[in-house]
């Protein structure tokens, strides 16, 4: 099954926090209830709360409500497919023929951009250059001017 690229940049984000790599390893070893969790990891219970349903929705971890309780457990096909991702044996979702060149367009405006941006910090590293150069000159010849009751260099 080929997924979305934005479902593996959301099931990245929410590997990307180490409570929640900590309750991944708690779930590997079995299925836990929210209140099981907050035993072994140090957080409060909102805060579990909020590690839990970006988990979920972003698919590696599913909840099944027994009564009050929410049985949290690894879902491992996503898993593994991330993992097969990350190795290279899961191709990304393929661009459509439509959008067949825009991609060199963007590039394109992208490599302006740049190149512009570029130009104008060139060109304020000249103008600071110079300006410094002035202030070296002006402390060189030691003449002070009085204004304002100030005294400047």
């Amino acid at each position: 099954m080929e997924r979305d690229p934005k479902w593996y940049e959301q099931a990245f984000k929410a590997l990307g926090d180490s409570s929640r790599l900590q309750i991944l390893g708690l779930l590997e070893e079995r299925s836990m209830n929210a209140a099981e969790l907050l035993e072994q990891v140090s957080v409060v219970q909102s805060t579990l709360s909020h590690h839990m349903k970006t988990l979920c929705e972003a698919g590696v971890v599913t909840g099944t409500r027994s009564g009050k309780n929410v049985l949290y457990s690894l879902n491992r096909e996503a898993l593994a497919e991330l993992a097969g991702f990350l190795t290279g044996h899961v191709p990304l979702e393929k661009k459509s023929k439509k959008n067949k060149g825009k991609g060199k367009e963007k590039d394109k405006l992208r490599d302006e951009e740049k190149e512009r941006i570029g130009n104008k910090s060139e060109k304020n590293k000249k103008e600071f250059e110079k300006n410094k150069k002035k202030m070296k000159d002006k402390s060189k010849t030691g003449k002070k001017h009085k204004t304002n009751g100030k005294i400047r260099v």
